[in-house]
């Protein structure tokens, strides 16, 4: 069985991925690889539950250095675009239902900031106003693995600007 972890790996379809620095909003806590969101033109973080974060949010993208906590200091993000993907762990309220399944690949969900850990993972249960897209099982975790990871990517639909290119 995997474990709950935060692994914050990235991949990158072209190889490399695309960075932007913005202002930090007032009192922004994110942490690197946490992802950020818009908020009125500055980075803040997206602490959310399942249920809060929609595919409305605006995600810019990834926080690629812890914020400092200043209003306006500048800080460099990862940006979501179609290239860019996330290593996320499978969650449930039960956790013999926080599993992964091949049908998982192509679907899209909301993701939910857990305190316990700070982590983020993909709730298999909420498909309502989604924020990711599962686009491959980890192959490290054999399909049916509870808490097992799977690479995601930003939905278009949720990215800033309705995407950012």
């Amino acid at each position: 069985m995997a474990t709950l972890a935060n692994p914050r790996k990235f991949r990158y379809g072209l190889g490399h991925g695309q960075y932007r620095i913005w202002p930090e909003a007032a009192t922004c806590v994110a942490k690197r690889g946490e992802p950020v969101l818009l908020s009125s033109g500055k980075i803040a973080r997206c602490t959310t539950t399942a249920t809060s974060l929609t595919s409305g949010t605006g995600v810019a993208g990834w926080a690629m250095a812890d914020a400092s906590g200043t209003t306006d200091a500048d800080i460099v993000v990862l940006m979501a675009n179609d290239s860019t993907e996330w290593l996320i762990p499978v969650i449930h309220g039960t956790a013999a239902s926080a599993v992964t399944a091949v049908t998982n690949v192509g679907t899209q969900y909301c993701i939910s900031h857990l305190t316990t850990g700070g982590w983020y993972g993909y709730e298999i249960s909420v498909t309502t106003n989604p924020v990711i897209e599962v686009t491959e099982l980890c192959a490290e975790y054999a399909a049916g693995e509870q808490y097992g990871t799977a690479w995601v990517k930003i939905a278009t639909t949720a990215m800033a600007a309705g995407g950012i290119a």
